[in-house]
């Protein structure tokens, strides 16, 4: 394992314990063994600690799952469009709801009035959201999966 997912991992492991607001880089550095300004040689600031820390589990969740970018217009071609949308929201609810995932959502959840970093992650995840369901309902559209069946 690679000193920068140790960093992640130990400041996940104290946020999810003390919330994300109560962990200092001191904190982490006793964590790991280490002297403080050791953690500089990697992160320039906790706030990048909690972005990559994003970066990371998401990316873990997505290869657990094996969870590729998804190519909306082969989704849809041969799929009813409830098959699509089934799909579409099991897909990013099993890799939310993994152990990890959850319990960072409940770390950035609880502190993105007061945290910047995390109103930004929540923020992100928020238009990553809007972009797949816009191109999800572009591909419907065109592969003319109505939504609305007019009569």
């Amino acid at each position: 394992m690679e000193r920068k997912e140790e960093i992640i991992q130990a400041t996940f492991m104290l946020a999810s314990k003390n919330r994300i607001d109560n962990v200092s880089m001191s904190q982490i550095a006793t964590q790991l063994g280490i002297k403080k300004p050791s953690l500089y040689n990697h992160f320039r600031s906790k706030d990048e600690i909690v972005k990559a820390m994003y970066d990371y589990l998401r990316t873990q969740a997505k290869e657990k799952l094996k969870i590729t970018d998804l190519d909306y217009g082969k989704l849809v071609k041969d799929k009813s469009l409830e098959e699509v949308l089934k799909l579409t929201v099991q897909n990013y609810y099993r890799m939310s709801a993994q152990n990890d995932m959850l319990s960072f959502y409940k770390i950035i959840y609880s502190t993105r009035t007061t945290n910047v970093v995390a109103a930004q992650i929540m923020c992100e995840e928020t238009e990553k959201m809007i972009l797949a369901t816009k191109n999800l309902f572009y591909a419907l559209q065109v592969h003319q999966k109505n939504i609305c069946k007019r009569h």
